[in-house]
């Protein structure tokens, strides 16, 4: 098995495949192998779906085992969200987030499936639990806006504000973010802080156009 995915990290996919199908012809009980099977296909460069089904009947077998780990059943959420089937995926990767131990991107992908399910408040719990578990930075500024349109979405300007300031520390040069700060404090109607928001992102471009639309608002 451990050869079969050297050779998928080495993008010899055929390679790949036939390994895996020689281990699972020898060992045809071992879900193992069916996870191992089931990742390449996933992860494997596509021209059809064909690769994708495989992969989901790869996984399918070893995710409906009662004792099948979250890792498991986030790759399977993973094939189900990318084949379409979004309210399974959903269910799937709820699942997944309640297994210990739990795979981190469980929350991610479990976000994307409540989001496309208009799911909003689910979505948005998913996002800051898997800030909880998984200290990246690197996208902690994304996550955060993404927090915040998603409180947009539900109407909660004030939680939307909280996480955009966040990102404002994170990037406190950005005044894309800054703009969209400061149109959510307006929304939670603290003027006054949107006021202060809009002066910091003008000091830096005297001229951009959102902040200036925004100054108007904000009187």
């Amino acid at each position: 098995m451990a050869v079969g995915l050297a050779h998928a990290r080495a993008g010899r996919w055929d390679l790949a495949v036939l390994t895996l199908g020689s281990a699972l012809e020898r060992h045809p009980d071992e879900d193992v192998i069916y996870r191992a099977l089931g990742e390449v296909w996933l992860d494997r460069p596509r021209d059809d779906r064909t690769f994708l089904r495989k992969a989901r009947e790869a996984l399918e077998r070893v995710a409906s085992n009662t004792n099948a780990t979250s890792g498991v059943l986030t790759l399977y959420g993973k094939a189900l969200l990318q084949d379409g089937d979004v309210e399974r995926a959903e269910r799937t990767l709820q699942e997944a987030t309640t297994r210990a131990p739990v795979e981190p991107t469980a929350f991610l992908l479990y976000a994307t499936a409540a989001e496309r399910q208009n799911h909003f408040d689910v979505a948005r719990t998913a996002l800051i639990q898997y800030g909880g578990l998984a200290l990246d930075e690197g996208t902690f500024s994304a996550r955060a806006e993404h927090i915040a349109q998603l409180s947009l979405k539900m109407n909660d300007a004030a939680t939307a504000a909280d996480w955009l300031r966040k990102a404002t520390q994170a990037n406190p040069n950005d005044n894309r973010i800054i703009a969209a700060l400061a149109d959510a404090q307006i929304r939670a109607g603290d003027r006054a802080a949107a006021r202060a928001t809009i002066a910091h992102g003008l000091e830096r471009e005297p001229k951009n156009p959102a902040l200036l639309v925004l100054a108007r608002r904000a009187r």
